[in-house]
């Protein structure tokens, strides 16, 4: 008789292709208009706070101020992103999307969605619900975790 696995056992065998797979699809669909991943995500992240200043953006992304700002130079010269100087502080720069960066935002979230779905239409709605709501149970999971080791290292 066989012994089951740990659960955590299968998540370790599991994890690895399910990242695969959506940094496979991830990486296709910034092909698409000629964007790293890396490009995409600051894309994202000034969409979710509408504006940053440089050394904002290397904090939410985790990486330094001076690949930031290469990062965000590179786009602006691109047509991505824009600079602009803060209404009450002129000596502060926010960085903003442009309305090309929004397009593409918007068309590479439906190349997603319907790359997702086609996925999902072979689930029954119940399975539907509860594959998302695992999804949610572990991002939360993961956040908590994160935010714990970033505190520990902050003491």
């Amino acid at each position: 008789m066989l012994n089951p696995m740990e659960p955590i056992d299968e998540l370790l065998l599991i994890f690895p292709g399910i990242m695969h797979h959506f940094h496979h699809l991830s990486s296709a669909v910034s092909r698409m208009y000629d964007l790293t991943v890396a490009q995409y995500r600051l894309m994202q992240v000034l969409s979710q706070r509408q504006q940053c200043t440089v050394n904002e953006l290397a904090q939410e992304l985790g990486i330094a101020q001076s690949s930031a700002s290469e990062q965000a130079t590179r786009m602006v010269k691109a047509g991505l992103l824009k600079r602009r100087p803060s209404q009450s502080d002129r000596r502060i720069i926010y960085v903003v999307l442009t309305n090309t960066s929004k397009v593409i935002l918007r068309e590479r979230a439906d190349a997603m969605r319907n790359h997702l779905k086609k996925a999902l239409d072979q689930l029954s709605r119940q399975q539907q619900l509860e594959f998302v709501a695992a999804f949610k149970k572990i991002d939360s999971l993961l956040n908590t975790t994160q935010n714990k080791t970033q505190e520990k290292q902050a003491l």
